[in-house]
């Protein structure tokens, strides 16, 4: 069973990100979220393929993070 630290998730999505790569997906309870991590890989996703990417879900649980900016962390 994955369990993400709460009060330091960077630093969790950081340590996952080393063993499974820059893109991977984890759940938040039954949902899956998709974590890119490096600047190439988000640049690649969000400005080189945006187009494919605009659509995402809503997550209440990263608005306390984003303040309704879209990114969680960057």
């Amino acid at each position: 069973l994955l369990q993400l630290r709460s009060q330091d998730l960077l630093t969790s999505l950081t340590k996952l990100s080393k063993e499974y790569g820059s893109v991977f997906t984890v759940y938040l309870g039954s949902r899956p979220v998709i974590v890119l991590s490096g600047y190439q890989t988000v640049k690649e996703a969000l400005v080189d393929k945006g187009e494919e990417f605009s659509g995402r879900g809503a997550y209440p649980v990263f608005f306390n993070f984003t303040r309704g900016n879209g990114i969680a962390f960057s």
